[in-house]
């Protein structure tokens, strides 16, 4: 019974009784309630951390379910490559019909020169480095102009990123003792650049492995190079030609 009803009772059986055994069994009632009065909070100070781990536990079972089944269907959207892309070089893809790299995608040379050579070689193989220049030589030109009758034909080959040069000239010039390419323009006479060497009696050719300098890639490049082919009877230039492109 509970402590109040205990208590009670036994105050009801003090009013109307003196009865010793009377008073015993109310007493026994009351120490019944007190047990019980005790009991009951005792149990509950006992398995309330119980029932709070039980219910912690659950939540984070919930939360760990939820977790997986996030992680399952992101798995699900991720997109694939569009039917058709095309594989770039180094990675990446090509949108369908387009042939645009996406965003962050390595794009590959248009140049084909640069699509199976050693890097070290690239710029060598690229034809747009080099230009080849053909001139026609005769007296006219010359700076006194010289009266030689004679003529000739150059050609010379440069390489616009190395500056190597190649070429020769032909001519008919009898008692010719030798060609130099000069720096200046038309009109005007200047320093010399390149000694070329006899091969033939007809025929001068530039030594191998000449090499201009950049500013005089960009003196040939604006047409202010010439070539003279000097003679024993006109020792200052019996022809001449400016080297343009």
């Amino acid at each position: 019974m509970g402590l109040s009803v205990a208590i009670g009772g036994f105050g009801d059986v003090l009013s109307k009784t003196s009865d010793p055994t009377a008073l015993a069994e109310s007493l026994k009632g009351v120490t019944g309630g007190l047990s019980t009065a005790f009991e009951t909070p005792l149990l509950a100070l006992l398995f309330a951390p119980l029932y709070m781990l039980r219910r912690r536990l659950s939540q984070v079972l919930m939360l760990v379910a939820v977790g997986t089944l996030l992680t399952a269907c992101g798995d699900t959207t991720k997109v694939s490559d569009p039917a058709g892309a095309t594989p770039l070089p180094g990675g990446g893809t090509t949108q369908p019909g387009t042939g645009t790299p996406q965003p962050g995608e390595s794009t590959p040379s248009n140049n084909p020169s640069f699509a199976s050579l050693p890097s070290a070689e690239l710029p060598n193989a690229n034809a747009s480095f080099t230009v080849q220049v053909a001139a026609s030589l005769d007296g006219t030109q010359v700076v006194p102009i010289a009266e030689s009758g004679h003529s000739g034909t150059a050609t010379v080959t440069l390489n616009k990123h190395t500056g190597d040069l190649q070429g020769s000239v032909h001519h008919g010039v009898t008692d010719a003792t030798n060609a130099v390419i000069y720096q200046a323009a038309a009109g005007r006479n200047g320093p010399a650049v390149v000694v070329l060497g006899k091969t033939t009696d007809q025929v001068f050719s530039v030594p191998a492995g000449t090499r201009l300098t950049q500013e005089q890639i960009a003196a040939l490049n604006n047409g202010e190079m010439y070539i003279t082919i000097h003679s024993a009877s006109y020792p200052g230039g019996a022809i001449r030609a400016q080297l343009s492109e």
